[in-house]
């Protein structure tokens, strides 16, 4: 993204002073409104956030934080993101300042609604990769499918007869994607979703 010399830009600390921040983002100083989720997409996010809370609190790994919480990604302009489920190993925890997070998450989950394009998901994996998030899974409700992206461009489509690993990121953790769905109230779509894979399964 081209920033103009001339342009105002926005830091970090003023969109945490803002009155009206829940749903904007900050993209090299610049502000992007961000839709909330239908009642589908909310519901799903918080029932991944639950999963992986339970599997996190009982191993004592670190914390998840829902999509109210921002990570500041990039300085001078700042970028802040705020994926809609995430996991920050215990290792890098730190004393809570009521600020954003510093860094990008580990993981980053991020439910895929209707509203979004495959540009700027691929824009979101790549700064989250770039400052040091170890795995994104772009979820599909629609067709009850997650795609796993990997650090390095890789990326792999889990259907529903499959499960999803933790790998190095969440060690021992497993999830038949079945289960991930399994709240959902409706039948899935034969439609693929938008590709942002560079090695489609």
């Amino acid at each position: 993204m081209v920033v103009h010399e001339r342009e105002q830009l926005v830091t970090a600390d003023d969109l945490l002073n803002l009155k009206d921040s829940k749903f904007l983002e900050l993209v090299e100083g610049r502000i992007i409104p961000v839709t909330p989720s239908g009642d589908e997409a909310g519901e799903l996010a918080l029932w991944i956030g639950y999963l992986l809370m339970g599997f996190v609190m009982t191993h004592d790994l670190g914390t998840v934080a829902g999509a109210d919480t921002g990570f500041r990604i990039a300085r001078n302009p700042d970028t802040v993101r705020s994926p809609d489920v995430s996991f920050i190993t215990k290792a890098r925890l730190r004393p809570h300042t009521g600020k954003f997070f510093e860094g990008a998450p580990d993981l980053a989950v991020e439910v895929i609604s209707p509203s979004n394009t495959s540009t700027e998901m691929q824009e979101k994996i790549d700064q989250f990769f770039a400052a040091g998030a170890r795995l994104i899974w772009l979820v599909y409700p629609g067709q009850r499918l997650v795609v796993v992206h990997y650090p390095g461009g890789t990326s792999k489509t889990f259907r529903e007869d499959m499960t999803l690993e933790g790998g190095e990121v969440l060690p021992g953790f497993s999830l038949p994607v079945h289960e991930v769905f399994k709240r959902l109230r409706k039948a899935p779509t034969p439609t693929a979703p938008p590709s942002t894979e560079s090695k489609p399964e």
